[in-house]
Parts: structure tokens; C-alpha cells; sequence
């Protein structure tokens, strides 16, 4: 399998989970309806736009699910966001910074 088949199906596995985060908890469903659509553009058309679009969005969503995962007590919601924020961090791959002229990982 090419890297970019492998990427591709990570990006459909994100929408799956994404999927079930909404139709299992309901009230997410403002935001993440949204990064569904986002997704969906990616998967259906990539182009430098909706990448850069998909990229910042799910940098959005990350701090979003952080958010909730402190507000929240419920383990199943935990759970499911866990395993979408670490999908996301194997899509998004490590931060890179250039600090002092040498590259630096967040």
C-alpha cells in the first residue's frame, strides 16, 4: 500500500469516528457536523486548499476535544475522543518549529 493510500484510509477512519462521536453524543453535533464536511471535501477533491482547510480545522478540533475532555467525566466520551485526537496526532504529524536555526519537535 502507497503512503498516500495509507493516509487516505486514515482520513476515512477519522470520519468514522467522527461519525460516531456525533451520533453517540449529540450535542457535538454543531461542531464536528462541520469537520465532517471538511473531511468529506478532502476525501473527495484534495487539493492544496482543502488540505491546508482540513490541517487547520483539525488543529481547531483537537484544542476543542481537549476542552471538552476536561470539562467532561463521562469515560465513553473520553474514550472515543482519545481515539480520535490520536488519529489526528498521526495525521497532523509532530509540530516542527525553527527555533535558532535549528528545527525543533513540540
Amino acid at each position: 500500500m502507497s503512503q498516500v493510500d495509507e493516509i487516505y484510509s486514515e482520513v476515512e477512519v477519522l470520519r468514522g469516528l467522527l461519525t460516531a462521536l456525533m451520533v453517540n453524543w449529540g450535542q457535538l453535533k454543531v461542531r464536528i457536523e462541520p469537520a465532517i464536511a471538511i473531511v468529506d471535501r478532502v476525501l473527495n477533491n484534495p487539493t492544496d486548499n482543502s488540505i491546508a482547510l482540513f490541517i487547520e480545522d483539525m488543529r481547531d478540533l483537537d484544542k476543542y476535544f481537549r476542552d471538552i475532555q476536561v470539562m467532561s467525566n463521562d469515560v465513553y466520551l473520553n474514550q472515543s475522543i482519545d481515539k480520535t485526537l490520536e488519529l489526528i496526532g498521526r495525521l497532523m504529524g509532530p509540530d516542527e518549529k525553527i527555533v535558532h536555526g535549528s528545527l525543533s519537535y513540540q
